[in-house]
């Protein structure tokens, strides 16, 4: 069961001074509560650049018809740009980061990458978190599949 929900508007023009240094937001987010089933929500990252109104998100997909009772996005295997916008999160946590980072984020999430049971979604955007900015979030779940609940643990929602 996947429990998506509208979201309301992003946070609106993110305003941050370093010293005249563009900074840019990025968030990791997931759409479950921690006390969700192991199979539910999906988790994704999202960034923005300050001074702007403008966030997209990104997210890693699965297009398998059915995989461990895992149900399909329909939309392609791999990672896939806006695909979250009306999604309500349920936890979240953001990181400003510098121009340096925010190439470090780029070049993650335009690496092209496929969705397994063993490379799910929550892994994903905590590889991206932590290639970017050196911080670990735990998503290991049962079995050692990362999930969107176990995020919302870690982020303790």
């Amino acid at each position: 069961m996947h429990l998506f929900r509208k979201s309301t508007r992003p946070a609106q023009g993110l305003k941050v001074s370093n010293g005249g240094k563009k900074l840019y937001r990025i968030g990791i987010h997931s759409n479950v509560k921690s006390n969700a089933n192991f199979t539910d929500g999906h988790v994704w990252l999202s960034s923005e650049e300050s001074g702007t109104n403008g966030m997209r998100t990104y997210g890693l997909w699965n297009n398998n018809s059915s995989v461990f009772g895992v149900l399909s996005s329909g939309l392609g295997n791999g990672v896939i740009l806006n695909k979250e916008g009306a999604y309500r999160p349920q936890a979240s946590k953001f990181f400003l980061i510098d121009r340096v980072q925010y190439n470090t984020f780029q070049n993650y999430i335009n690496t092209p990458d496929t969705w397994y049971i063993t490379n799910t979604c929550a892994e994903w955007a905590r590889d991206a978190i932590y290639a970017t900015t050196g911080n670990y979030l735990d998503v290991d779940d049962n079995f050692g599949i990362e999930t969107p609940r176990e995020l919302s643990r870690t982020l303790g929602k």
